[in-house]
């Protein structure tokens, strides 16, 4: 037995690293912001630490990312007093060892004033190099929302960006992510360019543009189609990695005319299109208070998601922080919109603002309704992360009980919480990986196919679909 210092005592320190959070409801706001506006706001400030600074996009000049210089460069968290006691475990390696550094007066107000903004564990801080600082591509990461408003909120001016994040907040959001794109030029491109910056990251599974609406004219032809063009981008992006699902605005002073001629311009069933915008407490000038509704119908998916599941269709549900619609939508409405797959927002007597549609662009039957769609959406993500050991193991029969097992183990969960019709896995799941969906031309492309069939809730019928796991991540396919 090995020798201590005090008889009878032994004192083991395990260094692990976080464990990966999963989550479900997290979006992503992706806002943009002309060169100029930037400038301008630039110009106006006196301290430094306000003034913005930008990041080119690789492969898309003249596209950067922009963050608020004050918000880079920070203290070290200071040291828990606990961790100096012999029976502290560190939580990893990194926060164990790293050293400790005293913040200077200066940061210290700057952190008080801006209630924790700056101290965001992956908000992209690196070393300051010259008279700017260096920061990651990665979208920033908010909790509450005077961390959001301490950082973007002087820019609420030049976007919706501001107003979309507030509305997720108020309607009981609890994590989102923020990358805002400062562009010159063609709005479309720097769709593309932020949506780029996006896929770096899976931490998130909705996907907010708001700022699409920045300045567009319904009267301006070819409105609908410029709209159009950029909407069916983020649709492709969701579409492409699999993880996450499109929050879509209808065009600003739209009528149900105007709505149906936006939503020929798209489809797909990793999105969903809301209608009417909303009025909202000091909302911006230019627009009479109206904001698009994204923002808010992704703090009541986050809502939905932590209170009852993702299985539970975003719908029927209250929506805060409106005071007002662009357009009170009749029950005749409603029947000509919702077969379309547009979801209103209605302003029921007594019962408050409420989104009153839950289904996606998509024209097949089977993704037709958005929480069915979601449901298979995490179970992508859930696998991605929790089935990573399985990446160059051999596919071998040996293998594929193995994924049936775990893949099991997870949807007889989500059946116990009720996402699953039936009352037995029986009626609820199948999960198939052998040699029949594994066939040796697959395995050569290393690949782990595995055949999933699922009944949801609603609308109780079986979907299935096949999941192919690689290096690149795991993929729906489908469905059959």
């Amino acid at each position: 037995m090995e020798e201590h210092y005090t008889p009878g005592v032994h004192i083991e320190h395990v260094l692990t690293e976080p464990k990966r959070e999963f989550r479900t409801g997290a979006p992503v706001f992706l806002g943009l912001i002309r060169q100029e506006d930037l400038a301008l706001h630039n110009s106006l400030q006196d301290v430094d630490d306000e003034k913005f600074i930008v990041r080119p996009i690789p492969g898309f000049p003249g596209m950067f990312v922009a963050r608020k210089k004050g918000y880079l460069q920070l203290p070290e968290r200071p040291r828990d007093p606990r961790s100096d006691s012999l029976m502290a475990v560190p939580q990893s390696y990194l926060q164990a060892a790293r050293p400790y550094r005293a913040p200077s007066e200066r940061n210290l107000e700057s952190i008080h004033a801006s209630a924790g903004a700056a101290g965001q564990p992956d908000s992209g801080a690196e070393e300051a190099v010259g008279k700017t600082l260096s920061f990651s591509l990665k979208p920033q990461r908010f909790t509450v929302w005077p961390q959001f408003e301490a950082t973007y909120g002087s820019i609420s001016h030049a976007g919706f960006l501001t107003y979309a994040v507030r509305g997720f907040f108020e309607n009981r959001g609890a994590l989102c992510y923020v990358q805002l794109i400062q562009y010159s030029g063609d709005k479309r491109r720097a769709i593309i360019a932020g949506l780029e910056t996006l896929a770096i990251s899976s931490d998130y599974d909705l996907v907010c543009v708001p700022d699409i609406m920045w300045g567009v004219d319904l009267a301006d032809a070819g409105a609908v189609s410029f709209v159009g063009e950029m909407q069916r981008a983020v649709i492709q992006h969701c579409q492409r990695l699999g993880d996450r699902f499109a929050i879509l605005d209808s065009a600003p002073a739209a009528n149900t005319d105007d709505v149906i001629r936006q939503w020929r311009e798209l489809g797909g069933e990793a999105a969903a299109l809301y209608y009417p915008w909303l009025r909202v407490d000091q909302g911006p000038t230019t627009t009479g208070g109206y904001i698009p509704p994204s923002g808010h119908v992704a703090g009541v998916y986050a809502r939905t998601d932590a209170t009852i599941g993702v299985y539970k269709a975003p719908a029927n549900e209250t929506m805060e922080g409106a005071r007002d619609l662009a357009v009170a939508v009749t029950d005749d409405q409603q029947a000509e919109l919702n077969p379309q797959g547009v979801n209103c927002i209605r302003a029921f007597p007594r019962r408050g603002i409420r989104i009153w549609g839950a289904r996606t662009l998509s024209s097949s039957v089977a993704w037709r309704y958005i929480n069915v769609r979601r449901i298979f959406i995490t179970a992508a993500r859930w696998i991605e992360r929790n089935m990573m050991d399985v990446v160059f193991e051999p596919n071998t029969p040996d293998l594929w009980p193995r994924i049936e097992r775990d893949l099991t183990y997870y949807f007889s969960d989500l059946l116990q919480q009720g996402a699953l019709a039936g009352s037995s896995a029986q009626e609820a799941f199948y999960v198939k990986c052998d040699a029949e969906t594994n066939p040796p031309e697959l395995r050569d492309l290393g690949m782990v196919v595995t055949e999933i069939g699922l009944a949801p809730a609603a609308p109780a019928e079986f979907i299935v679909v096949r999941i192919m796991h690689g290096l690149t991540g795991a993929r729906i396919i489908g469905p059959s």
